[in-house]
């Protein structure tokens, strides 16, 4: 069982540009933050009595990598000489990986049962197709997790209840 030290945070000056009113946290130990709802979860996890998670760990690749082998004319923007350029051409045909990195998990690698919390203050567009994604590739490949998506600091308290009577007892 891991014991994690309570420790006061510190504001980074920085904005998350990808989540709206986010503002980045760090403990003294060097853990970041993606928001103070975040911040407040791993409080509150640890607070509970339950300290035997990962925060932003497990990532799962919901698809691969691949080749697009045909034509594909698209409207872009780029930086050049320090300058936005808007560009309209074929573009480069390889296809990134879509992956999904939830918040904070709990998962025996072996049995893939356990549970995945996923704190989303506000939704970002693309947040719901991934979270579609995101499920389809748990029961596809086999994962028997309870998933918990609170959106503010109550519901936090209702899902950390909930952790606590299903796995902690």
């Amino acid at each position: 069982m891991n014991k994690r030290k309570k420790s006061k945070p510190l504001s980074l000056n920085s904005q998350n540009k990808k989540i709206r009113n986010a503002k980045a946290m760090q403990l003294p130990d060097g853990t970041k933050f993606r928001s103070k709802l975040e911040l407040f979860t791993y409080q509150k996890l640890l607070e509970g009595g339950i300290d035997d998670f990962k925060y932003e760990v497990d990532k799962f690749i919901l698809q691969e990598a691949f080749e697009y082998p045909n034509e594909s004319y698209e409207a872009y923007e780029r930086k050049e000489l320090g300058h936005q350029v808007k560009k309209f051409e074929d573009v480069d045909h390889k296809i990134r990986s879509m992956s999904y990195l939830p918040d904070f998990t709990r998962i025996d690698p072996d049995t893939k049962e356990g549970w995945i919390l996923e704190v989303k203050g506000f939704n970002n567009d693309s947040f719901p197709l991934k979270w579609k994604l995101f499920k389809k590739h748990l029961i596809d490949n086999g994962y028997n997790v309870t998933l918990y998506k609170p959106n503010n600091q109550g519901n936090v308290l209702k899902c950390i209840e909930l952790i606590k009577q299903k796995y902690y007892g």
